[in-house]
This record gives C-alpha cells, sequence and structure tokens, in this order.
C-alpha cells in the first residue's frame, strides 16, 4: 500500500506518508482513514503530509481535489501540512489542489519546516 496513516500526536497531529506510485484509490483510502482519525481528534487536528517517497502522483485537479476535500472539510481538522516533494510537477499540483480545496494549508520543503510551522500552531 503506497500510504500511511497514523496518529504523529494522539488527537492532535495526524501524520500521513505517500510513497511510490500513488493512485486516487491510494488517496481515497488515506483520507478515509484520516477521517477515522479526525472522528476521535480534539480540534483543531492537523494534518501532516509527506510525499518525499513518492514517484508519481494524480495529476487531475478535480478528483484529487474532490477526494481530499472529503477530510479536509471535516470539522475537527485544522491546517493541512505537506512537505517533501522535490518534484516540480508535484509540488505545482498539490499547491493547485489545496488552493481550490479551499482548505488552510502550507507546502514545505522540509519535514523539519512543517514541524517547526505546526510548533506554532499546537502552542497557540
Amino acid at each position: 500500500m503506497p500510504f500511511e496513516v497514523a496518529w504523529s500526536q494522539p488527537e492532535r497531529v495526524i501524520q500521513v506518508v505517500f510513497s511510490g506510485q500513488v493512485s486516487l484509490d491510494d488517496i481515497t483510502g488515506a483520507v478515509s482513514q484520516v477521517n477515522t482519525l479526525l472522528d476521535s481528534a480534539r480540534p483543531p487536528a492537523h494534518i501532516l503530509i509527506s510525499l518525499a517517497p513518492v514517484i508519481t502522483f494524480p495529476l487531475d485537479i478535480g478528483s484529487v481535489s474532490a477526494a481530499l476535500k472529503m477530510s479536509m472539510g471535516h470539522a475537527h481538522a485544522g491546517w493541512t501540512l505537506m512537505y517533501g516533494s522535490n518534484k516540480p510537477v508535484v509540488r505545482f499540483a498539490a499547491n493547485i489542489i489545496m488552493q481550490v480545496s479551499r482548505v488552510d494549508f502550507r507546502l514545505f520543503e522540509t519535514e523539519a519546516a512543517a514541524r517547526q510551522f505546526l510548533a506554532t500552531l499546537l502552542d497557540e
């Protein structure tokens, strides 16, 4: 399975790691698991998404955006922080998808930068 979903910090931070060749079905599966965790979260629960080991990512912006909206519109969802891809096409697609989804979103080059921003959110 080219994704893993787990609590990074129980009830507050969900870690999603995509790897290899990611399909729309993989994204939908990850979103379903994120929603299950969000149901038991203490809001706002933030989502960290790693794209570091991704080789390919679906570029159908409309379909990916619709799948992501299922969790990002969750009442307990806070910020979505994505990091790790050095592939320009993946970063471009991720940026467009998140803008279309109209959620609190930031894209970072490194996990350290994403976690630094996350720390400011958890301090609020």
